[in-house]
């Protein structure tokens, strides 16, 4: 009799275990692939940004070249990731923001870097500088906001808990 209830209680926490556990560390890994070309881009930009600030109109030609081919080699990285499984969702949605910094890299900033190379920029200028980057910052949040929550349903749905 108190084998059985040793089973039993054994069985139980096997079960537990294994429910708490992820059931395929592939979605882990997958999340980390995406996430790791993310924090590149990420990178990129905030390296492009202390150029910005640093105010040495002849370096941001060259940090701005270095930031296009980070963007370009993220989006090669990412489109070539194929989706785990029949789940397509969050490799779209982080697609999605990944498109949205390549718009604001390649369109946005090549709009930007010519202005902000200028000795002097006027009050038209500088509030167009204004208005595109609350423009580039509201694009990014909404993109941002969708990635995350696709992020989290893809952990849910292969039972992990991001970071």
């Amino acid at each position: 009799m108190t084998n059985k209830i040793y089973w039993g209680v054994a069985m139980v926490w096997l079960t537990l275990l294994t429910q708490c556990l992820p059931k395929d560390t592939r979605a882990i890994e997958y999340n980390n692939k995406i996430v790791s070309i993310q924090k590149k881009i990420n990178t990129g930009l905030d390296s492009f940004y202390k150029t910005l600030e640093k105010g040495d109109s002849a370096s941001i030609v060259p940090a701005y070249d270095i930031l296009v081919k980070t963007i370009n080699d993220q989006l090669i990285e990412a489109r070539k990731l194929k989706p785990l499984g029949k789940d397509s969702t969050f490799k779209a949605t982080a697609l999605g923001l990944f498109d949205v910094y390549h718009r604001i890299i390649e369109v946005d900033f090549a709009r930007m870097v010519p202005l902000l190379m200028q000795a002097e920029v006027s009050e038209e200028e500088k509030n167009l500088l204004v208005d595109m980057e609350k423009k580039l910052k509201k694009d990014e949040k909404a993109a941002y906001q969708k990635f995350k929550k696709a992020q989290q349903a893809f952990a849910k749905k292969h039972n992990f808990k991001l970071e």
